[in-house]
């Protein structure tokens, strides 16, 4: 759902990486701006068929629907009907918290395989001994993971329990997209410094 292409460049998240923090401020606000002035179903509603659009042109573009693409629809649609089916308009969260929780195990869970998460993932684009001399930063990087979605479900449990509708909807985007594109970044970043610091290693031994 967001535009990767700020992971190609450089030393920050550039214009890029800010300007998708930026544009995902827009659903946020149009669904707030629904749910004090009209009703928090019409609100829903909109942010679902917003949604579904901006996955539709995701697929016109690539032609194809990633794992992740795939799992946000699946979420969109799940967190939807649990939201307009309830009588309270905080069970909206419900689902992102079992996510959150689900996602946490993932990560921490995985500093206990052979492979941690990052590693795993990091296959598609290191190889051999690099990939070896990574795996330190890989396990740094899962446990950041882990972390940030223990994180993010500790903030929904309090706030199911203590925060108005508002402030946890507004704490819990601070703490999803523009954290996630930071996230995303460093995971890009440090390991890619890292393999090309290797190289130079390599190349000066041979």
């Amino acid at each position: 759902m967001f535009n990767l292409n700020f992971l190609k460049g450089g030393k920050t998240l550039g214009k890029q990486g800010t300007r998708e923090i930026i544009k995902s401020l827009f659903p946020a606000i149009l669904f707030m701006v629904l749910y004090k002035n009209i009703s928090f179903r019409v609100a829903l509603i909109v942010a679902f068929a917003v949604g579904i659009v901006v996955y539709s042109m995701e697929y016109k573009k690539n032609r194809k629907l990633t794992s992740m693409d795939k799992l946000g629809i699946f979420g969109l649609i799940t967190q939807t009907i649990m939201a307009l089916f309830a009588n309270n308009s905080k069970t909206y969260f419900i689902y992102p918290l079992i996510e959150n929780v689900i996602f946490a195990i993932i990560f921490f869970g995985s500093l206990f395989l052979k492979m941690d998460a990052v590693t795993y993932i990091s296959q598609d684009f290191t190889e051999g001994e690099a990939l070896k001399e990574l795996i330190p930063l890989h396990r740094k990087l899962t446990t950041l993971w882990g972390i940030y979605y223990i994180l993010k479900a500790v903030i929904k449990v309090i706030g199911l329990m203590s925060w108005s509708f508002d402030t946890l909807y507004w704490v819990s985007w601070i703490t999803g997209t523009p954290m996630f594109i930071v996230l995303i970044w460093a995971s890009f970043h440090y390991p890619r410094k890292a393999y090309k610091n290797v190289i130079i290693k390599d190349e000066r031994i041979g």
